[in-house]
């Protein structure tokens, strides 16, 4: 079995005063090992990208804080390390390709000057060779001519250059985890495909765990190896992704799997709203949760239960769901198999 090279465990962030917290991030738990692909997957606001800022301990402080839980990598816990420190780290030994690069990318410097800083904070190379470093990523991650792209401002670029630039800057230490918050976004379909096949050379070349944090569940099933699903800021599924896009178990799961349009399917044999279905109500304000399952109030297998009582995360081996239904098909398992004779 593969050790962990990341493992978030019980993570709880909070933002607002302290005497009326609103938790964002509520018990989160995941782990990634090298050359893995995990991929994170729900609705706008259910946490995701919140996740990956805890893990680089980017959250703004004040107003938002982490009250609870550890965030191990290599055996030490990210959590207990001073602010120089962590400088250290980001960029290193964990780097992020951030959602938008037209804002994450600084437009005073170019390019090149972007990835030489890099380069230079955590390497004792001179600046002659931090551009030679630079070229080289930028040619390894198929900018077309490279040498140019250097001098030029992100504002020159296309949307698929940036963030090619922008993955060329996160990999310029050769990190051990990369996170990609919506690595596509904005871009057309045929730079989508050419960014996720990029993906994967990387993590074939540098044997590196990677978090793609998306909506795109084509992606999804494409590049991640095991999927987690998240919802209010909970995980509610966890598993490999055959296990969870092919038999999901919680009602949340099988909403978004639904929403995906099959085009595959005979339009003639469907309405115009069984091919574009969708979840009803919307993610509920954090601060309005009650004590039980957060997507309760747009459930449609809702049980009384379910409102009053928050279901644990449970099932089998690399697989698991946080769902009262699933709580009671594993109690009926139990109580068949002791009946049955051994």
């Amino acid at each position: 079995m593969t050790e962990n090279l990341l493992e978030v465990k019980d993570l709880c962030v909070e933002f607002g005063s302290k005497k009326k917290p609103v938790r964002v991030l509520d018990h989160v738990n995941l782990h990634v090992a090298p050359g893995e692909v995990l991929g994170i997957v729900g609705e706008s606001g259910c946490g995701k990208s919140m996740t990956s800022l805890a893990i680089l301990r980017l959250i703004p402080q004040p107003p938002g804080r982490i009250t609870k839980g550890t965030i191990t990598l290599n055996g030490t816990n990210l959590l207990d390390l001073s602010q120089s420190k962590m400088q250290d780290v980001r960029g290193k030994d964990i780097a992020m390709i951030f959602q938008e690069p037209m804002t994450a990318l600084n437009p005073v410097f170019t390019i090149g000057q972007q990835i030489i800083e890099t380069v230079r904070r955590h390497e004792r190379v001179s600046a002659k060779q931090a551009r030679e470093q630079a070229f080289e990523l930028l040619k390894s991650v198929r900018i077309p001519e490279p040498e140019r792209r250097l001098d030029q401002y992100p504002h020159e670029l296309s949307g698929g250059m940036r963030q090619r630039a922008m993955i060329a800057m996160a990999l310029a230490c050769r990190p051990k985890v990369l996170i990609a918050d919506e690595p596509t976004t904005a871009l057309d379909v045929t730079v989508q495909a050419q960014i996720f096949d990029l993906l994967l050379d990387l993590r074939k070349q540098y044997n590196t765990a990677i978090i793609l944090i998306t909506h795109n569940m084509g992606a999804v099933a494409e590049l991640a190896d095991r999927v987690m699903v998240m919802y209010a800021g909970r995980k509610i599924e966890d598993g490999s992704v055959e296990r969870v896009l092919l038999n999901p178990i919680h009602p949340y799961t099988k909403g978004l799997l639904g929403c995906v349009l099959n085009v595959e399917h005979d339009p003639d044999k469907f309405s115009e709203t069984d091919l574009l279905p969708e979840i009803p109500g919307v993610v509920p304000p954090l601060s309005e949760l009650g004590p039980g399952c957060a997507f309760a109030p747009r459930c449609s297998y809702v049980m009384e239960k379910c409102r009053h009582e928050r279901p644990p995360m449970l099932g089998r081996k690399n697989w698991e769901a946080a769902c009262w239904l699933n709580v009671e098909t594993a109690e009926q398992e139990v109580s068949e198999n002791e009946k049955s004779p051994v």
